[in-house]
């Protein structure tokens, strides 16, 4: 049998996790103040250094600012990156969670259907082989919801790319690890056989070259899935959201 090496979290990004995780729930921050390099150097018995890379850790996710010689600050919630995906694995709030992945979907609302009009324009024919394979193989995998995911994820950046705008792009690709969250739930939520219809639609609308039909066909398949973030639902709860490592 061939031995599988599992990787395991190095000390200050355990550390980090946990100091995360107390942030965005608000036992630091509202509850209390944040600790010094000496609290957690006495809390999780590390060095100095390990602590002081929790710390820019911490800073490098926007979830504090650092002043030499003062205890860092907890920023507001408006400035964090919330396409950090480890800020929704960590929240424990499934209403907060929904907002997230709601604020996700509205900005896809927007997006996408102006991207999908432009890639019915722009799309290479090379482009619109890849699309074609990816509808098919979603076809095929209809009854293995995590490789239907990737396949998904990949079928919409695709459109994104042959858009022609790499900004549009970039911004869409910066949110992959929320919008494969996302979809994990509408996919659990929404029959795969009637997605893989939805987006048999809108390559069919790329391939004629109609911007509007395109764009229509977009918009169509993001309404199916409209009311799961509009509406106040427990999903963790339900079972529809990713639980922490280890739950």
């Amino acid at each position: 049998m061939t031995s599988v090496r599992v990787q395991s979290l190095k000390l200050s990004d355990q550390v980090t996790r946990v100091l995360t995780g107390r942030i965005v729930n608000g036992e630091i921050g509202d509850a209390g103040p944040p600790p010094t390099e000496q609290d957690i150097c006495a809390e999780f018995g590390v060095s100095k250094t390990t602590a002081r890379e929790v710390i820019g850790a911490l800073a490098a996710r926007g979830l504090v600012t650092v002043r030499h010689g003062r205890r860092m600050e907890i920023r507001a919630v408006s400035e964090w990156n919330h396409l950090d995906p480890l800020l929704l694995e960590l929240n424990d709030d499934p209403e907060s969670v929904r907002r997230t992945l709601g604020d996700l979907h509205d900005l896809r609302m927007l997006l996408e259907p102006e991207i999908a009009a432009r890639a019915a324009l722009m799309a290479s024919d090379e482009q619109l082989i890849r699309m074609e394979k990816a509808v098919e193989r979603m076809e095929e995998l209809e009854d293995d919801p995590d490789a239907y995911l990737e396949i998904d994820v990949d079928f919409h950046s695709e459109i994104a790319s042959a858009s022609g705008n790499v900004v549009l792009a970039f911004v869409l690709d910066s949110a992959r690890e929320l919008l494969r969250v996302s979809r994990r739930v509408t996919n659990l939520i929404n029959a795969m056989p009637e997605t893989t219809v939805a987006h048999r639609h809108i390559y069919e609308a790329l391939l004629a070259r109609e911007p509007e039909t395109a764009r229509q066909a977009m918009r169509a398949h993001l309404l199916t899935v409209t009311d799961v973030w509009t509406r106040p639902v427990a999903l963790r709860r339900e079972g529809h959201l990713p639980r922490r490592a280890g739950q």
